[in-house]
């Protein structure tokens, strides 16, 4: 197999280079032969264009808090406070409020609630609200009676939250007769900006 510097590239009416590479002839079938030039130095480049000044940074992303747990509730007398935790919805709520602090600046927006695989029976309640610093926000809740469960959300907000500041979800439970365990699956999320 020919090695590349073996190769040679003819153009019509040419023969192939009458000696070394060094040379820069070519010999022409009419017997003339024409001068190869040498290559000439590269110009200088020119410099890249001014980048611009760097713009504000952007949005902070999106997110979500996520909460969920076993709400307590008792089928006879007052109603039962616990709170959503993270333990996941088959770990039983919290009596204390958890108090998650917040790490940075942000605001909170909606909330959305499922109460899983349960519906209300005729009398009972359930009632989940999100406590800032341990007092309800006006606008953050949602509430279940009689024949109801699954996803509800409510559009409220936003919310400012500052490093420092505590959030929770309290569930409050009444009258949930049918209940064999008493316990109620249920989850939430609020938005982050």
């Amino acid at each position: 197999m020919p090695l590349m510097a073996d190769i040679s590239l003819l153009t019509p009416g040419c023969r192939p280079r009458c000696c070394d590479d060094d040379c820069g002839c070519h010999e022409h079938e009419d017997g003339k032969e024409d001068k190869e030039g040498k290559r000439g130095k590269r110009g200088h480049r020119g410099h890249r264009g001014h980048r611009g000044h760097q713009g504000p940074p952007g949005p902070p992303g999106f997110g979500l808090l996520k909460f969920s747990a076993l709400a307590a509730a008792d089928s006879e007398g007052p109603p039962t406070t616990s709170f959503l935790a993270d333990g996941g919805t088959g770990a039983p709520g919290s009596r204390v409020a958890p108090s998650y602090p917040i790490a940075v600046k942000r605001r909170i927006r909606n909330l959305a609630t499922n109460v899983l695989g349960f519906t209300v029976p005729p009398g009972g309640s359930i009632l989940i609200e999100l406590l800032l610093n341990g007092s309800a926000v006006v606008g953050f809740s949602t509430s279940y009676g009689t024949g109801e469960g699954g996803i509800k959300q409510v559009s409220a907000g936003p919310l400012s939250v500052s490093p420092g500041d505590t959030v929770d979800l309290r569930v409050v439970t009444a009258g949930l007769t049918t209940l064999t365990s008493n316990a109620v699956p249920i989850s939430a999320t609020l938005g982050v900006e």
